[in-house]
């Protein structure tokens, strides 16, 4: 990816919602850092999904849920960077990920320990789901450091500093109070991303300034929002979905990096990504594949 999310697009991939990565409920994905990125939605069949790859095969993201193992595959090899769906078993992403191994966020959700195992050693990046326990996600981290990201809404501060000294890129439940919060980032500032939703724009700052990648849930206004997109414009990621353009534009234009909601038109969103071309990540849920492909032109 142009990076990919730490959220997690966990991401896993706009983590929006037909359900893509990117919906208001951010905790079960990464954040994806994805400059001038379009999700593709599960309203597109495969044919659609190619062409909108093969016109800009290196920003295209797709949610892959609605696919069969051959499609997705063919849409690996076109240039697709593959969020691959929970439908799939281990020897179908095994297939694809051997496919185009760096392309690939597989969503383990469904799969147990050592399934997951094997696709980590196969060279996939791995969202892994929460029905693993801080023994299990240690192992899977420890067979591969760098390409796993820990969804660790179920587990307590204690297993999550453990994980993230492991070396485990962590996204952080919401279960977490912000102390535990900023326990956890400065045992590893680069390694965690926040799901903010319960906090105030305080603690979210207190957070922000001990070095926590964040992303801001919809409770905080635009005022809030401005607040902490200066205090660290490179490590915020808005989820936008509760403001209007205009608030969306101000915060672009101060320096943040936006998840669009889905409320905004196509011309809404082109105005956005000219104000700030290389920090503007789309959800294209509400976009027909004319208008996606509009936008993907234009880069």
């Amino acid at each position: 990816m142009n990076k990919l999310f730490s959220i997690f697009l966990v991401l896993t991939s706009f983590f929006s919602r037909a359900q893509g990565p990117f919906n208001n409920d951010l905790s079960q994905y990464a954040c994806f850092d994805i400059a001038q990125g379009i999700i593709i939605n599960n309203q597109f069949d495969k044919y659609t999904s190619l062409e909108i790859i093969r016109a800009n095969s290196s920003f295209v993201t797709i949610n892959t849920t609605t696919l069969d193992k051959y499609a997705t595959l063919e849409l690996v090899r076109a240039g697709g960077k593959v969020i691959v769906g929970d439908q799939f078993n281990k020897y179908a992403l095994l297939e694809i990920i051997r496919a185009n191994p760096n392309l690939v966020i597989v969503n383990s959700t469904t799969l147990d320990k050592y399934a997951t195992l094997e696709l980590v050693r196969a060279g996939g990046k791995v969202i892994v789901g929460d029905r693993f326990n801080k023994s299990e996600l240690l192992e899977i981290i420890k067979t591969n450091p760098s390409l796993v990201i820990v969804n660790s809404t179920t587990l307590d501060k204690y297993a999550t500093l453990e994980l993230v000294r492991a070396g485990g890129k962590v996204i952080v439940g919401d279960q977490f109070n912000k102390y535990a919060l900023l326990e956890i980032i400065r045992a590893n500032p680069n390694l965690v991303t926040i799901i903010s939703n319960q906090l105030d724009k305080y603690a979210i700052l207190e957070l922000v300034r001990a070095g926590g990648k964040v992303i801001v849930g919809n409770q905080l206004n635009k005022y809030a929002l401005l607040e902490i997109i200066r205090a660290n414009p490179n490590l915020v990621i808005v989820n936008s979905t509760t403001l209007d353009k205009y608030a969306t534009l101000e915060l672009v234009r101060a320096g943040g990096k936006v998840i669009i909601g889905n409320q905004f038109d196509k011309y809404a969103v082109l105005e956005i990504i000219r104000a700030n071309v290389s920090l503007v990540v789309i959800n294209s849920l509400t976009f027909g594949k004319f208008d996606i492909l509009t936008f993907i032109r234009l880069f």
